[in-house]
């Protein structure tokens, strides 16, 4: 969708090989687009080529999400932006444990705990050496309101990381 209603280049990257086939599949027309199986974080990509990279639904599969982030704002051009959504993040540490607990309920009652070492919490502490623009954040008191109002709205935040806003982050 990306790739014909912005008429750009749109490469999807994922370690996991089901979810390209599915994304092959639904999405293979689209001339534009194009899938590559592969880690993000070990996948040789070139510096200063993207103006965009998305990152939906998986940051809480990375042990590291800032190297993951000075990683990825390196590859952008220099008024690129970085994307994050619909991943968990949790106001404490306790709250990282209390969601880790669950996690690993959940897989030993599917009867792979093994996976639980895969999903890692962050909290929102883990972005703060960053310039983040929170485009959506559970914490506002209007979300909360809206929440409280069963009223439509993400359930997880969205952030914008520009590179020329993180320069500094992404020398250190």
């Amino acid at each position: 969708m990306l790739a014909q209603s912005l008429q750009r280049e749109v490469c999807g990257i994922d370690v996991n090989r089901t979810e390209l086939v599915q994304a092959a599949r639904v999405f293979g027309h689209e001339l534009r687009l194009s899938f590559v199986a592969a880690d993000i974080q070990t996948l040789a990509l070139p510096r200063d080529v993207f103006d965009v990279i998305l990152l939906p639904a998986c940051v809480q599969y990375f042990a590291d999400p800032a190297a993951l982030i000075v990683r990825l704002l390196a590859q952008l051009r220099e008024d690129g932006e970085l994307h994050i959504l619909d991943s968990p993040l949790y106001a404490t540490p306790q709250r990282c444990q209390e969601s880790a607990a669950r996690s690993l309920r959940y897989f030993t009652e599917l009867g792979v705990p093994q996976l639980a070492a895969h999903y890692h919490q962050h909290t929102y502490a883990t972005f703060d050496r960053f310039a983040v623009q929170w485009l959506f954040d559970p914490r506002r008191w209007s979300a909360r309101v809206r929440k409280t109002l069963r009223l439509p709205q993400p359930h997880f935040p969205w952030l914008r990381l520009r590179k020329r806003d993180n320069v500094r982050a992404i020398g250190s």
